[in-house]
């Protein structure tokens, strides 16, 4: 019941060369995991201040539920990842309109719920509110029109079907 396409076709493209190990297996999501010790702790920093970044570091160092997805073989630590990412992305491309987080931010709101899909929601709803904004809100801020709001949904929804659509086809 917790197929994940990408791990799947990781896993087979592993059997099919270097052969599947129990490290094999595990290996991305322990690799996810100790990402998610460096560079979620970094953009929390981005936010607030340095040491609300490394609290939040040693947090997540203890949580048991982050050890515990880190290490079992499942895409949960890879979601989690592009979920914080995404969502902190979203935060700083809203607050200093940098484009590189907007990017980053389409990035893993497309490959986030494509390891998972519970992530779709809080990685989707960033893009209602700034639907909600620039259609019934007044927004003087031309990074945020409605042209440009647009497009970036059609791209993040479009970019998110175009995964999924050689698995719908291959198995409807």
């Amino acid at each position: 019941a917790d197929i994940s396409i990408p791990l799947a076709l990781f896993y087979k493209v592993a059997s099919s060369t270097i052969g599947l190990s129990e490290l094999v297996v595990r290996a991305p999501v322990v690799l996810f995991g100790l990402m998610a010790l460096v560079v979620l702790p970094l953009l929390v920093r981005k936010i607030f201040d340095r040491t609300t970044g490394t609290l939040f570091a040693w947090l997540l160092a203890i949580w048991p539920v982050h050890i515990y997805y880190s290490r079992y073989a499942r895409p949960y630590s890879i979601s989690l990842f592009c979920a914080a990412c995404g969502i902190f992305a979203f935060y700083l491309w809203w607050t200093t309109r940098i484009r590189y987080w907007k990017y980053l931010y389409v990035i893993c709101a497309i490959v986030g719920p494509y390891f998972h899909p519970t992530v779709l929601r809080a990685l989707f709803a960033p893009l209602a509110l700034i639907f909600v904004q620039a259609f019934w809100g007044r927004t003087p801020d031309p990074e945020f029109s409605r042209a440009k709001v647009l497009r970036l949904i059609l791209i993040t929804a479009g970019g998110f079907a175009l995964l999924l659509a050689p698995p719908i086809w291959a198995d409807f």
